[in-house]
């Protein structure tokens, strides 16, 4: 029987494109992937996966929930955010002021709001013409980003891949706080993470 990932990926990202690259990363493994929206964790959790993992909000929100993923399950999350904002002090280097300001362009421009996000984090995928899920599961995404933090038991659990270049989070204060974790000299963008999953398990 192949390894069954549960993946939830980042804020305005098309699963199916996070999908292929899980793919392609680890071709001989089965993947699902969830969009980070209200109801994704009970989604996730009723996978049936041997493996969890979180990219960038869908990092936030699985160590949210780790204490319902089964010990024996293996947790990863690439470009991990324990908390989004640089106010919660917990690596973040986005002000919420700018994370108040892209939730009002998403209100009246959408796709300009999704090009800003990838902008900032440099993410090299291009906005299709078409929103990769919802108005509404985005706007809840970034109030998340801005107001939730992950939970002390993630640290001691969840196994982070941290980005030395990410230009959302740094680098140092994220060591600081998983007890697991690799590092990579990438930055945020999962094309360049998903690869090095082979090195981790």
């Amino acid at each position: 029987m192949s390894d069954t990932w549960a993946w939830i990926s980042g804020w305005g990202i098309q699963p199916e494109r996070f999908k292929a690259a899980a793919e392609r990363a680890l071709p001989d493994a089965t993947h699902q992937v969830f969009a980070p929206e209200p109801d994704v964790i009970d989604a996730v959790l009723s996978s049936g996966a041997s493996h969890f993992g979180g990219y960038s909000l869908g990092s936030l929100l699985l160590m949210r929930a780790v204490d319902g993923i089964d010990r024996s399950c293996t947790v990863i999350c690439l470009a991990p955010i324990p908390a989004f904002c640089k106010e919660a002090a917990m690596g973040g280097l986005t002000p919420r002021k700018i994370v108040e300001s892209l939730q009002l362009k998403l209100e009246r421009k959408p796709e300009a709001a999704l090009k800003l996000f990838y902008r900032l984090s440099e993410l090299n995928d291009e906005p299709t013409g078409v929103l990769p899920y919802s108005v509404d599961s985005l706007i809840w995404g970034l109030d998340m980003l801005a107001t939730q933090s992950a939970p002390q038991e993630a640290f001691e659990r969840v196994h982070a891949l941290i980005s030395e270049a990410d230009s959302l989070m740094d680098a140092t204060t994220l060591r600081g706080l998983f007890k697991n974790h690799s590092s990579t000299a990438r930055g945020h963008d999962y094309h360049d993470l998903l690869p090095m999953l082979a090195t981790l398990q």
